[in-house]
């Protein structure tokens, strides 16, 4: 079955799904398509049989998915728990056909996005988290902190350097509100 093919079941069915990626050091990501689009998918991300945040993957770094007994089992868990309804998307993001336009909406709406990128010819990353300044057509500014709280200068993230784009998740949720209340 194609990536597309698997994108649609997992959409249309509420299937869960691991998709893995190109990132350097081999990630994958777990959870309920809940949005395709001409250039990226939206996955519901699920940890511990629950689902957490919002995951923008680009198509160009997804290589493969796994579909077998274990996603199986898991669905069956959740199906058993009735956690398969929190599978879902915000309105406004249905309306987002780039992640120019899904980057535009989350700095209209003052949500603080995690982003990671790839670097050094995708031999690399870099994770940054924290407000959007202001977005372009080619890119956007994000006004990054670290893991110890601290805020680091401005930075430049080009679209297509984009690996990962959460939010709404327990982790960003938590981190941005800390933040949001030390200032700046």
């Amino acid at each position: 079955m194609s990536l597309a093919q698997k994108y649609r079941k997992s959409r249309e069915q509420h299937r869960f799904i691991r998709l893995k990626t190109r990132h350097p050091d081999g990630d994958n990501y777990d959870g309920v398509v809940t949005d395709i689009k001409r250039r990226f998918i939206v996955l519901r991300e699920a940890r511990d049989f629950e689902f957490d945040g919002l995951i923008v993957l680009p198509k160009k770094i997804i290589k493969g998915y796994r579909d077998g007994p274990f996603e199986a089992c898991y669905n069956e868990i959740l199906r058993k728990n009735r956690r398969l309804g929190d599978a879902k998307s915000p309105h406004w993001l249905a309306s987002c056909n780039t992640i120019s336009d899904v980057i535009g909406q989350l700095h209209r709406r003052d949500i603080w996005p995690a982003v990671v990128i790839l670097t050094g010819d995708g031999c690399d990353w870099e994770f940054f988290i924290g407000p959007i300044l202001r977005a372009t057509n080619k890119g956007f500014n994000i006004l990054p902190y670290d893991a110890n709280g601290t805020w680091k200068p401005e930075h430049e993230i080009e679209y297509d350097e984009i690996l990962r784009l959460e939010f709404d998740s327990r982790y960003v949720n938590a981190f941005n509100a800390f933040m949001r209340a030390k200032g700046r």
